[in-house]
């Protein structure tokens, strides 16, 4: 098993948030994951979810002007071939 992630700023969010993604390396696929926010009174994360066969995904909001926001999405990865039915 692997872990891919990925952490970015987010700034101030319209109504459609801020879609942040992990991608598993290759080879391996998308087995589960999840994402947080560095503040939670600043923002949110709205859902997680498999996106593909290698990405896990999140839509994040950032409700805050004037505090700074990080998100990490985690995607659990596992071989393809243990993947298989």
């Amino acid at each position: 098993m692997t872990y891919a992630v990925t952490t970015v700023t987010v700034p101030k969010t319209g109504p459609g948030g801020q879609l942040v993604t992990a991608a598993c390396p290759t080879g391996t696929f998308v087995i589960g994951g999840g994402a947080s926010v560095s503040n939670e009174k600043a923002g949110l994360v709205n859902d997680s979810y498999p996106q593909a066969k290698t990405l896990w995904a999140a839509d994040v909001f950032n409700n805050s002007f004037t505090t700074p926001l990080t998100a990490t999405v985690t995607a659990i990865c596992a071989p393809a071939a243990a993947t298989a039915p």
